[in-house]
């Protein structure tokens, strides 16, 4: 289990995250933590490795070609067809949390309410953030909020999150590192 310090500087604060989310948090004591790692570990496991798989768009461009290895493309395209559509059902169904901007880094995370905190820094929280559209699952983050700001009438939260496994910890920086790399390319045109 890494407390992220060392993993954390793989990416550095250039490399983020930032969209407007859905999420959750509440507070929780060091107990709770504790006995909840094992299992959100697996959850975000899971739901990382969903959200890398649903952003691949590896099939065909177009399904109706023919050739050797074009009926399995076929096949992944007609998958992701009914895939996209279940998620797109889902997604209408569930109510979500209040969409905040949100910027993910490798070892820390930022959060913006329009309102003030009802906790301080030093706090221990779990947070549900529901970072795809596309998959209407939330990723978890144990975190110690380090400080409380306020900027033109927001108040913004720095949280550094803690107890992911090596696994978890690769994947979130996957998603991170996917996303600069999109919105690089998307500035550049």
């Amino acid at each position: 289990m890494s407390d992220n310090n060392e993993i954390g500087s793989n990416l550095g604060d250039s490399v983020f995250l930032e969209q407007v989310v859905p999420l959750h948090w509440k507070q929780v004591s060091i107990e709770e933590i504790k006995l909840s790692i094992v299992d959100y570990n697996t959850k975000n496991a899971k739901t990382l490795g969903r959200l890398l798989a649903v952003g691949e768009n590896v099939h065909a461009t177009n399904p109706d070609s023919h050739g050797d290895g074009h009926e399995l493309s076929k096949i992944e395209f007609k998958i992701d067809l009914l895939l996209d559509l279940i998620t797109s059902l889902v997604s209408q169904q569930i109510q979500l949390h209040k969409k905040r901007r949100f910027r993910l880094y490798s070892s820390h995370l930022l959060w913006y309410n329009e309102k003030p905190l009802t906790f301080k820094p030093g706090d221990q929280l779990i947070m549900s953030v529901w970072i795809s559209d596309d998959y209407p699952r939330p990723i978890y983050f144990f975190c110690t909020c380090e400080k409380i700001t306020e900027e033109d009438g927001c108040y913004i939260a720095n949280c550094q999150y803690k107890h992911f496994d090596a696994n978890v910890q690769g994947l979130i920086e996957k998603i991170i590192f996917r996303y600069h790399r999109r919105a690089i390319a998307h500035r550049d045109g």
